[in-house]
């Protein structure tokens, strides 16, 4: 007897398993089986459980790399700025009045220093304004266009009343190798005492007085005086124990 319309026959009535067989094979001639693909999906889904927070780290990794650059060429340009000014490194912020700045009109604050903006871009500007290139992604992601909720400048030390012109000089700090200059931070100034302050619920776009941030997978980038750069831990950088990264004379 034959199969008639796709239907099994007599004989394959009496073998139920072929006549699946090639019932089957009838609906998948030059594809997949439901169950081909349905394994085909499932191994896309653990793939992509996998890839996908891969893909997150690797960027992650990518932007802390690139915060990092950042700071290693502010302090090459702070470096080369107290090479000109007598070993004075550019200015955390001059209050003594425009006649002393650099740039007029500012304060004196040193994300506004033409003269370090300058050695740091080449580019000459009656005032300097931060270059998009120099913010941390990982604070520009989001959404902060200020250079105040990227870096900070430590002030320890010299953020007093009694104290206008707030500036190491390089013959005041004993080892420019582990006292930080510039660090990730939530405030253009960040000293020791901000250094606990940060938390995963604070606002990534307020600022956050002598806050640093601990942005990069719970670390932050820092540039010491020396101009090499480091990851550390609120562990490592907050308390008295650890003052020598904050202190010109610890």
């Amino acid at each position: 007897m034959s199969s008639l319309d796709g239907f099994p026959t007599g004989s394959e009535q009496s073998h139920p398993m072929n006549a699946l067989r090639k019932y089957e094979s009838r609906l998948t001639c030059g594809g997949f089986t439901l169950i081909e693909l349905l394994s085909v999906v499932a191994i896309m889904g653990v793939l992509m459980g996998i890839l996908i927070p891969v893909v997150g780290r690797i960027r992650q990794s990518a932007a802390a790399t690139e915060c990092g650059n950042n700071l290693r060429q502010m302090q090459i340009a702070n470096i080369a700025y107290s090479q000109e000014h007598d070993g004075g490194y550019v200015p955390v912020e001059d209050l003594r009045g425009d006649e002393y700045t650099d740039t007029p009109g500012t304060g004196g604050k040193w994300f506004a220093n033409k003269v370090f903006y300058s050695y740091l871009t080449g580019e000459n500007l009656n005032r300097g304004s931060w270059p998009d290139e120099y913010f941390c992604p990982g604070s520009a992601d989001y959404g902060n266009t200020s250079v105040a909720r990227s870096y900070g400048y430590n002030v320890t030390g010299l953020n007093n009343g009694e104290t206008e012109l707030r500036q190491f000089r390089r013959n005041q700090i004993d080892y420019p190798s582990k006292m930080i200059a510039f660090a990730d931070g939530l405030d253009w100034k960040i000293q020791a005492s901000g250094a606990d302050l940060y938390s995963e619920d604070v606002s990534q776009t307020d600022k956050l007085s002598f806050a640093v941030a601990y942005r990069h997978g719970g670390e932050m980038n820092a540039v010491f005086f020396d101009g090499h750069v480091e990851r550390l831990s609120k562990d490592e950088v907050s308390g008295d124990d650890n003052l020598e990264y904050w202190e010109s004379s610890p």
